[in-house]
């Protein structure tokens, strides 16, 4: 079985990764697998969408972000909303699902949950919320995934079938965030790596 890691910014030998880029720096000779989308930190009003489309339709682009919220950093809620909405319609429109970075902001994000009613996998990469919070956003669909800081008490709680793991930019081998999950989990480490297979072969069809 393979080790998964759905967001980071590295690839790493032996390891199956989705590479996160950016338009700008979409490279069109990278085949592995990438997600694609403008972060919330880079919002300004002159993304061009039309580029994003032409993008996310190669099919080594198995998911469309990250893309979200930040009440901490970036451009206005406005603006960062408005981004978000044109990323749900493309994720909606190809069938690819969407890697979430939310900050400070859920409330924002469940109202734009609440006005799609997405079809497609919603991801909230890197979660450290509490259990209360995270079981609020499980309600409306969404999935999980785990990368070097987390909640130990969400981490035991989210169910096997939305959950999945990566390094993000951490300089810890997504081997070693699978041993650390399976401590705290307390789950033998072959059943987590089956179990986010089947997710990844679920949501990404990879």
């Amino acid at each position: 079985m393979s080790f998964y890691n759905i967001h980071t910014h590295k690839r790493s030998e032996g390891v199956v990764s989705i590479l996160n880029t950016y338009p700008d720096q979409y490279d069109d000779e990278d085949q592995g697998f990438l997600s694609c989308g403008f972060h919330p930190w880079n919002v300004n009003g002159k993304e061009s969408f039309e580029r994003l489309e032409q993008i996310i339709q190669q099919p080594n682009v198995v998911a469309i972000g990250e893309t979200g919220f930040d009440a901490l950093k970036g451009a206005s809620m406005g603006m960062q909303r408005d981004s978000f909405e044109k990323h749900i319609e493309l994720s909606e429109r190809y069938e690819k699902p969407l890697i979430i970075h939310c900050v400070k902001a859920w409330d924002w994000l469940l109202a734009s949950q609440k006005k799609y009613d997405p079809k497609q996998a919603w991801i909230i990469h890197g979660f450290r919320g509490k259990p209360e919070q995270m079981q609020q956003m499980l309600d409306k669909g969404m999935m999980f995934s785990i990368g070097e800081r987390f909640n130990e008490k969400t981490v035991q709680l989210i169910p096997n079938d939305r959950f999945f793991c990566e390094t993000d930019d951490s300089l810890i081998d997504i081997k070693e965030i699978y041993r650390i999950i399976t401590q705290t989990r307390g789950v033998d480490l072959m059943n987590l790596i089956e179990d986010v297979a089947k997710n990844i072969k679920s949501v990404f069809r990879i």
